[in-house]
């Protein structure tokens, strides 16, 4: 598999395994009453859930726009050294940024987001070139 396809599929399994995650924070934090019940009356959530809430939304935005830019450098055969890049920036990025945001790390997210975001411009360049 080349490390363009690659990179699609790490991108959605750190998607999976972040949603995981935060759904298992659910009962732990709210109680598995809560957790596993219907959910009708939101309680507050504590900080860290707050952050996997974030990190989950900004993941699926990230995804929605790298992944198809990816299958279409893939598809119409614009694979090239430049892509290869982009795809390791990408997923080196967000597998940087999820811990560091999660976290609460001062300045090394944004690092991270600029990252995977390069990687994305990239992506949409090889495209259009």
């Amino acid at each position: 598999m080349s490390i363009e396809l690659w990179s699609i599929a790490a991108i959605a399994l750190m998607l999976l395994v972040l949603t995981f995650v935060q759904g298992a924070t659910v009962p732990i934090v709210q109680g598995f009453k809560w957790g596993l019940g219907s959910r009708d009356e939101p309680l507050e959530q504590s900080a860290l859930q707050g952050r996997f809430a974030r990190t989950v939304r900004n993941h699926i935005e990230a995804t929605a726009i790298f992944v198809p830019l990816m299958a279409l450098v893939v598809a119409l055969g614009k694979t090239s050294d430049w892509t290869a890049i982009a795809a390791w920036l990408v997923v080196l990025g967000r597998m940087l940024f999820i811990p560091f945001y999660l976290l609460g790390t001062f300045g090394l997210r944004s690092v991270a987001y600029g990252t995977a975001i390069i990687g994305i411009f990239m992506t949409a360049w090889a495209l259009i070139a």
